[in-house]
């Protein structure tokens, strides 16, 4: 960006790309299952997408991105393209008539996803704002929290999102509305002392970090 000689691709690089592709990532997380999750901001409709070898440019994109989990693996790329880097596809493309998740329905017909293409696990929805993310790992409510994903929906939700994971790490179920951890006012991240199961949530809107802490029965 600021026009140096540095190649993230030479055999050498101290510092290289994992994966690519993730629009506006605020946070990440490295699991305890050995997987790492990315909570991304998608894009307003309203912007381009460029030409590459299969596809044709998108001018004015109709529809806003959802915004998206991603679960990481070496070299992934997560759909926001890049030609620096040699992809050009926005999200899945759009290769069959049947809805396919993630696709791009402004391209031709049979327009296919980037090789390197690994789609989201998880949507949160348009203009959610999924930003801070932890894995809980405290012993509070005899343990049915342990291991879920704890993420902040900053805009739409103002709240925190628990999303439970699968043997193969994938999203399998999800709860939002709890109390104490809803109604909160911009919140943008998260973390936990996981001797208490207490959570701090820093809420942007209110100034203010949040103390939300299990209540003994």
């Amino acid at each position: 960006d600021a026009g140096g000689s540095y190649d993230p691709y030479a055999p050498n690089a101290p510092l290289t790309i994992y994966a690519c592709g993730l629009r506006n990532a605020y946070d990440l997380c490295w699991h305890s299952n050995g997987h790492l999750y990315v909570p991304t901001n998608g894009s307003s409709a309203g912007g381009n997408a460029p030409a590459g070898p299969t596809c044709p440019p998108i001018k004015d994109v109709s529809t806003a991105e959802d915004d998206w989990l991603f679960k990481i693996r070496k070299g992934a790329y997560c759909g926001h393209p890049n030609p620096e880097q040699n992809h050009y596809v926005l999200n899945g493309g759009h290769p069959t008539a049947a809805y396919t998740f993630g696709e791009t329905f402004q391209y031709p017909l049979g327009t296919l996803p980037d090789p390197d293409f690994v789609p989201a696990c998880y949507s949160f929805g348009k203009h959610a704002s999924a930003d801070g993310v932890v894995e809980y790992l405290g012993n509070a409510f005899h343990g049915k929290l342990n291991h879920q994903l704890v993420i902040c929906r900053y805009n739409v939700g103002s709240d925190l999102v628990f999303l439970g994971l699968d043997q193969n790490g994938d999203v399998d179920s999800e709860m939002f509305g709890l109390p104490g951890a809803s109604q909160l006012v911009n919140p943008l991240d998260v973390t936990e002392d996981d001797r208490t199961g207490n959570l701090y949530v820093s809420e942007y809107g209110a100034l203010r970090i949040t103390l939300i802490r299990p209540i003994r029965p």
